[in-house]
């Protein structure tokens, strides 16, 4: 597992989580708060404080429970017109299993042994806007099972939508490509590290406007590599 963000300029409010449940479940996830004014730089590491209390509050394989629970705190918490968009998964390390959910955030890209890359769609509305019901109805859920080989790769919006003064953007379709480009030898951080390169190529070396996260995952059951 490879992880990275890289704050703008402007300071956005972007955040990742790599955490373990258990000895057999671990969480990913990529936030990132929305919001007026300058606030949401000092919101991002409380919100990832509050996600891994949530996580630690459910132990839970599902990942809507997590959700829902740090959806009540947000929505009374959060200053007003602020939101959190988020994208969790819990990955269960012995049989590659992943169960994801999507709350707004962008959608993870998973890159198959054929080398087909496949968007991850679950629907969600974002954290915080309502209290309960209506977020718990919108939710939906995701599962896939990796084979040896196979990655997953996690992102914020910063990244596709990093922009050039042609007003063209980075887009899904590129960071589809550089995924599916790299060959199967490549480890995670040199895969991260591609990525990146494409994207500072595309913007002709001038840094991108918003903040960029990205985990790219590539799961071997038969290992365990330690993680953060």
């Amino acid at each position: 597992m490879s992880e990275v963000t890289r704050p703008s300029c402007r300071g956005g409010g972007d955040f990742h989580l790599t955490a373990p449940i258990d000895a057999e479940y671990h969480a990913i996830a990529v936030g990132e708060v929305s919001g007026p004014g300058g606030k949401i730089a000092d919101l991002a590491p409380t919100v990832r404080g509050l996600l891994r209390e949530q996580l630690r509050c459910y132990r839970s394989p599902d990942p809507t429970p997590t959700l829902l629970g740090l959806n009540a705190i947000l929505h009374d918490e959060l200053p007003v017109d602020h939101f959190v968009t988020l994208v969790l998964g819990i990955l269960h390390r012995p049989s590659g299993a992943l169960r994801l959910v999507r709350a707004g955030g962008s959608p993870p890209l998973f890159l198959t042994r054929a080398g087909e890359v496949e968007v991850l769609e679950p629907e969600g509305i974002a954290l915080g806007l309502d209290p309960g019901p209506l977020f718990h109805k919108s939710l939906s859920e995701v599962r896939v099972i990796f084979r040896d080989g196979e990655s997953l790769l996690l992102h914020s919006d910063g990244l596709t939508r990093a922009c050039r003064n042609d007003g063209d953007d980075f887009g899904l379709q590129r960071l589809a490509a550089a995924l599916s480009d790299c060959p199967r030898e490549y480890e995670v951080e040199a895969l991260r590290e591609e990525i990146l390169s494409r994207l500072s190529c595309f913007l002709g070396g001038r840094q991108p406007e918003d903040d960029v996260t990205l985990i790219c995952l590539r799961h071997h059951p038969s290992a365990t590599p330690p993680l953060k």
